[in-house]
């Protein structure tokens, strides 16, 4: 009896732990079911959104282009606005929005009597065209986000001497509506400027050491210490400059003089600080290394050196007021090599904006 008795308590046992098994079968396929429904109703939607892809797709696209439509309806009135108001009896601005090899690409014409097009370079260039020019640095430097500061090569401010005051009242309303520091090249006569822009002019000549007469007292009482922007561009040892000053205010500056005197060196000396474009001709003949530097906020001024016949050949640097050089985090701000280093980029913003 007590044999049958264990066989009888084995087979209890054995059912016992069947059925506790078959319980977590059940739960896992409950499981499994449940899993399935939310995937199948997932695949289902997934369906659906993809049904709707084209739909969608073209509906997003024609916003886009709407919207793409009444921002360019708004650049249109408001570069016709500035052209007119330099030009005067000039035919409207018009952009088409196209694309060019999968990229987005802008056309700039303006409009005929007959309906048709002209293109701003091909077809008009001069006065137009830098006008146009103009109006579209200062709205490519804001969207951008970058540092604010905008320099116009005497090619770029070419306009008839009787359109220059008109020219330059824009340039001014134009920065001064934007915060836009400005930089402009010209060979016009002062007289031709609006009393608001700061005017430094070149003297000397290049053969005995080109110098630049400005307002050096008034640009500096027109910062504070933390003020962003640049409070002087100094060259020493650049082509024909061996040692001047151009002072700069927050708003437009223009440095004019004679031509073939050195104020387009002005923009070279900037590109070769910024964009990292120079050659060894920027050195003033019997100099050893050329030197820019920019007064910024806080006394501080950055620097740039080409020494040809040195390592490295060229050198960036952030001095403060006392001379030396700008420490933070463990990091010193001198850099030398071929590439603009990218701290420069960061600290002041200023990069190509196409």
């Amino acid at each position: 009896m007590s044999h049958v008795s264990a066989n009888v308590a084995e087979i209890q046992d054995a059912l016992a732990r069947a059925d506790r098994r078959l319980a977590r079968l059940e739960a896992a396929r409950d499981g499994d079911r449940n899993a399935l429904a939310e995937r199948t109703k997932a695949v289902a939607a997934a369906k659906g959104r993809l049904a709707q892809r084209d739909a969608v797709e073209t509906y997003l696209r024609e916003l886009q282009q709407d919207a793409n439509r009444r921002s360019v309806a708004t650049f249109e009135t408001l570069l016709t606005a500035l052209v007119q108001e330099v030009l005067p009896g000039e035919k409207p601005v018009r952009l088409d929005l196209t694309t060019e090899r999968g990229l987005p690409a802008l056309d700039i014409g303006v409009e005929r009597p007959d309906g048709g097009r002209e293109d701003v370079l091909e077809d008009n260039g001069g006065a137009m065209t830098n006008v146009v020019g103009m109006a579209l640095r200062l709205i490519a430097v804001v969207k951008a986000g970058l540092g604010r500061f905008l320099a116009l090569d005497e090619a770029d401010c070419w306009i008839a001497p009787d359109r220059v005051p008109a020219f330059y009242r824009v340039l001014d309303d134009g920065a001064a509506r934007l915060g836009v520091q400005c930089l402009a090249i010209s060979h016009h006569d002062v007289a031709g400027f609006e009393a608001g822009l700061t005017v430094s002019r070149i003297a000397g000549r290049p053969g005995t050491g080109v110098a630049i007469e400005g307002p050096a007292a008034f640009c500096a009482a027109q910062w504070t210490p933390g003020m962003p922007g640049f409070r002087f561009i100094r060259l020493i040892d650049v082509q024909g400059f061996a040692d001047a000053t151009l002072p700069l205010s927050p708003g437009v500056n223009a440095l004019v003089g004679p031509n073939n005197h050195g104020k387009s060196t002005v923009i070279r000396a900037l590109r070769a600080m910024f964009y990292g474009e120079v050659r060894d001709s920027l050195v003033r003949a019997g100099a050893s290394a050329a030197r820019v530097e920019i007064g910024v906020a806080f006394g501080r001024v950055l620097r740039y050196v080409r020494q040809p016949k040195r390592t490295p050949v060229n050198l960036w640097s952030l001095h403060e007021a006392d001379g030396a050089l700008v420490q933070e985090n463990g990091t010193t701000f001198e850099t030398g090599g071929r590439d603009v280093p990218p701290w420069v980029e960061r600290l002041f913003g200023i990069t190509r904006v196409e």
